[in-house]
């Protein structure tokens, strides 16, 4: 929460505020309440940073993870984490997975019925094994890294530690990967949606990322998300369809890597 600043300088106002707050009981609220509320209030946020962020609808999340289909033991990687979507429903989807029959609840949000397991089907070394050594995530704005933190702490995954830090112009050694505690061989899953409405100097592209001259941060990014995956591993990513039918060297390129390096299982 480095730099985090309260712009209510009005004490009535943030009277009012504390007392409305208080008023919902949030300490007698389950996590899953508490980061449903939390979602909400994102809903309403509008603001886009320096690589184009914007909020992932939550049933495109939704499908992609299901597609993917993370289990407890993987580590699950978002370079991109925005205010950590992907790694909720990612969470939301292992304890669906782990849950017993009664353990299953129903609920409407948005307008739609959605599955929740309280995972009671995890172990004790498990759960610890998803609230300190499964997730991971960074984000290049500051403000979305507090909003990634809060919304994973009010889940019940307040040790999970999302980077202040821009993959396509900065590299972590091993020395510092250790530091963060993060996987040395790669991830087993990687979910994303980086931000492609932007452009990156050519100059501050680290030469792990770069696809020729290409300086789209679609491209970067998703040249990254393969690189990030260890063998075997799996990626489930947002792009715009020029990833797809883009002409310029850059794209033929990454879409040779795609195919040629990796299997392309579906396109949605």
């Amino acid at each position: 929460m480095h730099g985090a600043r309260l712009s209510i300088d009005e004490p009535t106002v943030l009277t009012q505020i504390v007392n409305l707050v208080d008023g919902l009981h949030l300490d007698q609220a389950d996590a899953d309440t508490k980061g449903d509320l939390f979602e909400h209030v994102l809903k309403q946020i509008k603001q886009a940073g320096e690589l184009g962020q914007f909020r992932t609808p939550r049933h495109i999340i939704r499908s992609i993870v299901e597609i993917i289909d993370p289990k407890i033991g993987e580590t699950i990687y978002d370079p991109a984490a925005g205010t950590a979507g992907f790694l909720v429903a990612a969470y939301n989807h292992i304890r669906l997975g782990n849950s017993s029959p009664s353990a299953i609840q129903e609920t409407e949000i948005d307008g739609k019925i959605q599955r929740r397991g309280l995972g009671d089907k995890l172990s004790s070394a498990q759960i610890s094994a998803l609230q300190t050594a499964t997730f991971f995530g960074n984000d290049v704005d500051p403000k979305m890294v507090r909003l990634a933190t809060m919304n994973l702490t009010l889940r019940g995954l307040p040790n999970v530690r999302i980077l202040m830090r821009n993959v396509l112009t900065t590299t972590l050694d091993a020395e510092k990967r250790a530091e963060y505690s993060l996987p040395a061989e790669g991830y087993h899953v990687v979910l994303a949606n980086p931000p492609f409405s932007g452009r990156v100097d050519k100059d501050r592209i680290v030469e792990d990322v770069k696809v020729g001259t290409s300086t789209a941060t679609e491209l970067l990014f998703l040249k990254y998300m393969m690189d990030s995956l260890r063998p075997g591993g799996r990626c489930g990513v947002n792009v715009p369809e020029g990833v797809l039918f883009g002409s310029t060297t850059a794209h033929k390129e990454l879409r040779r890597q795609l195919i040629e390096n990796n299997r392309v299982e579906a396109v949605l």
